[in-house]
Formats: structure tokens, C-alpha cells, sequence
């Protein structure tokens, strides 16, 4: 039997006191003895390579006692164990790979949909728009506006409730008197926000902001006043675009313009009922009423 002359411990890599040692005095680990045929025949192919690089210092066969350890060699570091390359995950084959999600059904936007497109659907393209009407409401409207005496809007009035009683709901003069009612805002600093927006059957004619208050009109010219019905829509429609903001404002008021049937009163009621000072009615004085406000400023 021929004992290895180690420096360290093929268990915990701790150097050795003495290269004759029996055990490990760090871990406790018995140190291997070898006889003279293990060590002239290679090991088998079956014995399982040594893990560490501490492991693969080569062993010194000694006939006697060698000369100890310096103390360099005694306190001399353990070398770093070697890290593996870290390489990237194959590619599952098409077959083991999961399945994409499936795209959502089209389907038609509700209610909820669009009034929330409308609160925060101001981008650049709706931006642009609203400045680009708000100038060209600007240079043709207004001086329009000013010049048109109250007996000429009056004919306006007129002429744009013949046009609605006759279910022309987009008759030319019916698209000016809308003008007129948009032009008081603007020369009320209010910037327009919307006109004629569509939500499935139903219709917001102008929305418009100044400052963090915004107002939603309904403008009708006809002879018939606005009823019940009519006014159960705008004030589930107002109190939907409450809830949000819209352009950076947020909605305050309700104003029905009806300057030629007006409104009745079971309608007015309902309203102050539902939202109490929130809403405004223009009828024929207050709407020239406001009218002339707007030709003086």
C-alpha cells in the first residue's frame, strides 16, 4: 500500500498541514491509498471524470516521508472553479410550439365605445380638425354673424324649421343656423369641439370647451317642441360624456336651443328634475337674447 502525497483535500479543496496526512482537519474526509497497481494502471472508462479542476492536480508517489508544505503553499488560494458557457434555448418545432391567440371577433362598437372614443379621442387628426373649423368659423362665419341683423335671423329661424318639419334634418339652412349657434360660442372664446357627432341613431350637435368647462348643444329649429323622449336621450347622453373628460375639459352644462317650438313643459321639468342648474333652454327671446350679446362683445 502506497500512500498519495497531497496538498489538499480532493473533497473540500483545503490544503493539506501535512502531504501525509490521514484525514482532511477541515471536513474529516479519509484520505485515499493507493496500491502500486492502481497507480500504474490507468483508471477505467467507467469511473466518472473528477468534477473540479482542484481534483486533477497530479498525485506524487513517495517511497518516503517528502519535505512539508511551505507556508506559501499552505495558504496559497484554491483556483476557481470554471463556469460553462451559458448558450441560448433552441426553438421549439412548429409542433410543440404553443398556439397563437385567437384575434377577437369583429364586432360593432356600442354605446359605451363610442362615448368613450369621443371623451379621449382628441388626438392630432381631431385636433387639427377642431382648429381647422374653429378657423374657418372664424374668417366666413363670424363676420357673417355680426353683420346679420335680427330680422335676417329670424328669417334664418325660419327657413331652417321649414326645412327640419319637411325631415330635412341636413338642409342647407338648417346647417347655418347651426353655424349661428356655434359662432355665439366661438365669440365666447369657447373652442368647438365636435359638431354633428354621431352615436349610433342618435346625434350630439356641438360640443365646446372653454377653459375646463365644456357644454353639449342641441340645436332644433323645427315648430314642434322638444318632448319627453327627446329629452330622456339628451340627458342619458349628458350624463354618460360626464363621466369623462373631454378635450381636457369636463362637461358641465346642457343648453337646448329651440328658438322656433321651444320646449314643453313636462320636458322642462324631467330635466330640472334629473340635473337641476346643469341645464339651459334657448328658446326665441333667450336665444336673440344671446344673439345680441355676442354682436356687441
Amino acid at each position: 500500500m502506497i500512500r498519495l502525497a497531497l496538498k489538499f483535500c480532493p473533497e473540500c479543496g483545503r490544503p493539506l498541514p501535512s502531504p501525509n496526512a490521514k484525514f482532511c482537519p477541515e471536513c474529516g474526509c479519509k484520505l485515499p491509498v493507493m496500491t502500486e497497481k492502481e497507480m500504474v494502471q490507468p483508471p477505467s472508462s467507467s469511473q466518472p471524470p473528477l468534477s473540479t479542476p482542484r481534483d486533477s492536480f497530479p498525485a506524487t508517489q513517495t517511497s518516503g516521508p517528502s519535505a512539508p508544505a511551505t507556508s506559501e503553499e499552505r495558504t496559497a488560494p484554491s483556483p476557481p472553479p470554471a463556469e460553462a458557457p451559458i448558450s441560448a434555448p433552441e426553438p421549439l418545432p412548429p409542433s410543440q410550439a404553443p398556439p397563437e391567440p385567437l384575434a377577437p371577433l369583429d364586432q360593432p362598437p356600442t354605446m359605451q365605445d363610442s362615448l368613450k372614443k369621443l371623451a379621449i379621442g382628441f388626438g392630432k387628426a381631431t385636433g387639427k380638425a377642431a382648429f381647422a373649423l374653429g378657423k374657418f368659423t372664424a374668417t366666413k362665419v363670424l363676420p357673417k354673424l355680426l353683420e346679420m341683423s335680427k330680422k335676417q335671423l329670424e328669417d334664418v329661424i325660419e327657413r331652417a324649421s321649414e326645412e327640419e318639419d319637411r325631415g330635412l334634418e341636413d338642409g342647407v339652412t338648417g346647417r347655418e343656423f347651426e353655424d349661428v349657434v356655434a359662432s355665439i360660442f366661438q365669440v365666447r372664446k369657447y373652442r368647438v369641439l365636435q359638431r354633428n357627432y354621431h352615436i349610433h341613431e342618435r346625434e350630439i350637435d356641438i360640443i365646446a370647451a372653454r377653459g375646463d368647462n365644456a357644454v353639449m348643444v342641441e340645436c332644433k329649429a323645427r315648430s314642434t317642441p322638444v318632448g319627453t323622449a327627446e329629452m330622456d336621450s339628451y340627458i342619458y347622453l349628458f350624463q354618460q360624456l360626464r363621466r369623462q373628460r373631454i378635450g381636457g375639459a369636463a362637461l358641465q352644462k346642457l343648453i337646448i336651443v329651440a328658438p322656433k317650438g321651444g320646449v314643453s313643459g313636462d320636458a322642462k321639468n324631467k330635466a330640472f328634475r334629473e340635473m337641476g342648474n346643469a341645464v339651459e333652454f334657448w328658446e326665441k327671446d333667450r336665444f336673440l337674447e344671446e344673439y345680441e350679446k355676442v354682436r356687441y362683445e
